[in-house]
């Protein structure tokens, strides 16, 4: 891959033929990475975005601590399965990333330190949707996120046996949660940012798990209505 990278330029697409690549990737501002005819690929390494990038299609094994994908700029990822190793985050931002989306994603570490991601410098959007997150054990929050608008929307998140199984989010304009399913041991925190605008939980979101009575204020501060919040 990283012979491709080398003479790639901005708008180009890398198509992977299917395999595994044990190698870090540094893909340059406004380049593609894909597997080829929806194959099989696997990157046994980190992958470093430079900004406006793609990835699509690709399994990464984080085996390095410092995170499995690095965002120095705006990314859009589809349908990709990042299975990160012991206390090391899924995504780690540095610079300005302004927008970034998660579409049809898989994350998964079964004893993590880290927050799947957290993006609390600024930035416009940030957006998952139709993910799988499997992301337990961890003493901070599944994602901390704090951005100008937040969609959430056709997820599962599951952190059991989490201290903080919750979600950070701070919204500075728009927050719209809607068709999630929230699994955890107990949210110690679901929602900052209430000076925002426009906060919206729609319905058929359902929390699997107990609210811990520090919450209060977080949660209350957003209207529940609608939501199924299940004690088990």
């Amino acid at each position: 891959i990283a012979a491709a990278v080398a003479v790639a330029e901005y708008g180009d697409i890398i198509a992977v033929a299917e395999g595994t690549y044990t190698e870090n990737v540094v893909l340059p501002v406004g380049v593609t990475l894909r597997s080829a005819d929806c194959k099989e690929v696997v990157i046994d390494g980190k992958v470093t975005c430079e900004g406006q990038n793609t990835l699509r299609h690709l399994t990464i094994n984080g085996l390095n601590p410092d995170g499995c994908i690095v965002a120095q700029g705006d990314i859009w990822c589809e349908q990709l399965t990042v299975l990160a190793v012991a206390d090391s985050a899924a995504v780690v931002t540095t610079g300005a990333v302004q927008n970034m989306v998660f579409r049809r994603c898989r994350f998964y570490n079964p004893n993590n330190d880290q927050s799947i991601l957290v993006h609390d410098t600024g930035g416009d959007y940030f957006e998952m949707s139709s993910c799988i997150v499997d992301w337990r054990n961890t003493v901070e929050p599944t994602l901390d996120v704090t951005v100008g608008t937040i969609v959430l929307t056709n997820n599962t998140i599951v952190s059991l046996g989490s201290e903080n199984g919750g979600l950070l989010l701070a919204a500075v304009d728009n927050l719209l949660i809607g068709q999630n399913i929230f699994h955890a041991t107990t949210f110690d925190t679901l929602i900052s940012g209430t000076g925002s605008e426009n906060i919206a939980l729609t319905t058929h979101n359902y929390f699997i798990g107990t609210f811990s009575e520090d919450t209060g204020q977080d949660v209350a501060s957003v209207s529940l209505a609608g939501l199924d919040p299940l004690d088990l």
